[in-house]
C-alpha cells in the first residue's frame, strides 16, 4: 500500500471493524509494479503487516491491477503469474479485479473482458469489478464456475439461466 495506509487500516480493523475487509491494491509509493515479481514484492510486505495485525487471509481483497492490453501486452501473463502465486501461497485469500481495465480503447470491449475473466479464474481470481447486466459475461462467470468443480450439479449455472441472468433474452 502507498504511504502509511497500511498503519492507519490495519489497526481500525483488528480493533474496531473485526468484521470488515480490506482490498490491498499491488502499488507502492513508486507507482504500479512492472514486473510480477515486484508486485509480488508489494504483496509479501502488505501481507507482513496483515499478520502483524493478526488479519485473517479470507478478509483480505488483493488486487493485482490490471492494465490495459493496447499498452501492457505483457500485463496479462504478469496478471496469470502474481495470482497463480497469491493464491498458491493462500488459497482463502480473495482476489479481485477490474475487469473492463485489460479491454480500455479497444473495439469490442466485452469479448476481451469476458476472455480474460475465464482466464482470470482458472489462473485464481475469485471475484471482479463488472458490469452485472453483461449477460455474456455473467454465463461465461457461471460456466467457468461450473467447469472448475465449484458449482455442484451445475445448479448454480441452471438457476442462472432459468432467472434470466444470461442466455437469449426472454
Amino acid at each position: 500500500m502507498e504511504g502509511d495506509k497500511v498503519e492507519v487500516i490495519l489497526p481500525e480493523l483488528k480493533e474496531k471493524y473485526k468484521d470488515w475487509g480490506v482490498v490491498s491494491l499491488l502499488c507502492d509509493d513508486t507507482g504500479i509494479p512492472k514486473t510480477a515479481e515486484d508486485r509480488l514484492r508489494v504483496f509479501k510486505n502488505f501481507m507482513e503487516k496483515a499478520n502483524e495485525f493478526n488479519i485473517a487471509p479470507e478478509r483480505i481483497h488483493i488486487d493485482p491491477l490490471i492494465e490495459m492490453l493496447a499498452t501492457a501486452e505483457d500485463g496479462i501473463s504478469i496478471t496469470d503469474s502474481v495470482i497463480r502465486e497469491i493464491r498458491g501461497q493462500y488459497p482463502d485469500i480473495h482476489i479481485t479485479a477490474a475487469i473492463s481495465n485489460i479491454s480500455f480503447n479497444l473495439p469490442y470491449r466485452k469479448i476481451l473482458n469476458q476472455t480474460f475473466t475465464i482466464l482470470s479464474m482458472w489462473a485464481g481470481l475469485d471475484s471482479v469489478i463488472m458490469d452485472p447486466l453483461n449477460r455474456d459475461l455473467m454465463g461465461s462467470i457461471l460456466a467457468t464456475e461450473a467447469m472448475k468443480g465449484m458449482d455442484e450439479y451445475c445448479m448454480n449455472y441452471i438457476s442462472g439461466f432459468r432467472e434470466d441472468i444470461f442466455g437469449p433474452v426472454k
